[in-house]
């Protein structure tokens, strides 16, 4: 539901077999257009008033794992390996 742009398509073309299509056989209306302003959906862009969010604004929206953790939040977990002191021969 909605409006979605897709910039720099050339990285999916490349990456899945007839994507267009399958698009297309889910419902989708699919539009290839030149990648400049005035081709941009009216209801995707900015109106008056609105800015682009930062991008610390952008990294405190994602949810994903790790996204927003410090270094020193992270995971840090390491794995050393041992040898056993009869291979040292």
């Amino acid at each position: 539901e909605g409006e979605t742009v897709i910039r720099r398509i050339y990285h999916l073309d490349r990456g899945y077999e007839r994507l267009e299509e399958k698009l297309i056989s889910l419902g989708a209306h699919v539009e290839r257009v030149r990648d400049e302003p005035q081709n941009m959906p009216d209801s995707l862009k900015l109106t008056d008033g609105e800015s682009r969010p930062s991008y610390s604004e952008l990294l405190d929206a994602l949810t994903g794992p790790h996204w927003n953790q410090s270094v020193g939040q992270q995971n840090t977990e390491s794995v050393t390996a041992s040898q056993d002191p009869a291979d040292e021969d």
